[in-house]
């Protein structure tokens, strides 16, 4: 599983992490995909898949990061 984890986008990876609960995790791969452009923060913003770590501080400040 671990390979097939590694070779997945930073993106798919997020929300791995999100749905298992790992906020801090998915917030930092959130954050590298963002910046080399794997996702957006429009789809961030509505992904069904990141709706369990929406209300984090963390994921706040990425998004006020990336919305100015």
């Amino acid at each position: 599983m671990k390979t097939i984890y590694d070779s997945e986008k930073k993106c798919n990876q997020a929300y791995l992490e999100a749905l298992n609960g790992h906020a801090d995790r998915a917030v930092d791969l959130l954050r590298s995909a963002l910046e080399i452009g794997q996702t957006h923060v429009k789809w961030v913003l509505q992904d069904p898949d990141l709706r369990y770590i929406r209300e984090t501080f963390k994921f706040k400040k990425l998004i006020s990061d990336y919305i100015r």
